[in-house]
């Protein structure tokens, strides 16, 4: 039994070795794989998005997409430069989707009856 262990052993140590040998001789013959290319980036290492940032710029194209073309699109271009309510759509849209087309349209049919109200009081 202790002479077919130590034979066993023996191969063992054999394919071992010789495997050992054969990466030493790719190792010398030049045969390297290829290296990464990296390129210095100021400010240090390039920053992936965050989950909430990928989150928010999916959420901004499918209220882009929801609007492109409509009146909520030609009322926000008028009624908001500075991006406000535009971006708390995206923030509504963020949350659940749909939320951001609903947000707006009760804005902009709130806006209308505000304007309308305007015009009735003399």
């Amino acid at each position: 039994m202790k002479e077919l262990f130590e034979g066993t052993l023996g191969a063992r140590e054999q394919k071992l070795s010789a495997g050992i040998d054969r990466r030493k001789r790719l190792g010398n013959s030049g045969a390297k794989p290829p290296e990464e290319q990296r390129y210095a980036i100021p400010g240090g290492r390039p920053q992936q998005p965050s989950r909430a940032d990928a989150g928010s710029e999916q959420a901004k194209r499918r209220l882009c997409d929801q609007i492109r073309g409509t009146d909520i699109e030609a009322w926000l271009a008028a009624a908001d430069p500075q991006n406000l309510w535009f971006n708390t759509a995206v923030g509504q849209e963020f949350q659940r989707r749909g939320w951001g087309l609903k947000w707006l349209r009760e804005r902009m049919a709130n806006e209308r009856l505000a304007s309308i109200g305007k015009e009735a009081t003399p």
